[in-house]
């Protein structure tokens, strides 16, 4: 990874943490959030209500697209620290496109850059 590439990729992790931790506010504490553009890969550390430890969960190979002026997110894989998380990620999120809530659309754009248009 080149020194610009890392400097970028902590830039978007720090204001992606912010992002991140609002979007999952209701699933508990976003405790760390890591994105790197060479892997086009994201993890974020979450420690889910009525849980004390952190659950990982990396999400791979990341695609952003827009449809009929909708945003979508598509991630080849998603593997979690939870086993049954992981499953629940392989049955029903990877390879699907997810569509981006709309009051979240301009800053998932300002982190990942300009979608392909469908």
């Amino acid at each position: 990874m080149s020194l610009v590439s890392s400097i970028a990729d902590s830039t978007i992790s720090m204001f992606g943490t912010g992002v991140v931790k609002r979007m999952l506010h209701a699933l508990g504490d976003v405790t760390a959030f890591t994105f790197i553009s060479e892997k086009k890969e994201i993890a974020i550390e979450i420690v889910l209500k009525g849980e004390s430890e952190p659950t990982t969960l990396r999400l791979c190979h990341y695609r952003l697209t827009e449809e009929d002026g909708i945003l979508k997110v598509r991630f080849d894989k998603i593997v979690s620290s939870k086993e049954w998380m992981t499953a629940a990620g392989e049955q029903y999120f990877n390879g699907r496109n997810l569509d981006v809530p709309k009051e979240y659309t301009l800053e998932v754009r300002a982190l990942f850059g300009e979608p392909r248009k469908r």
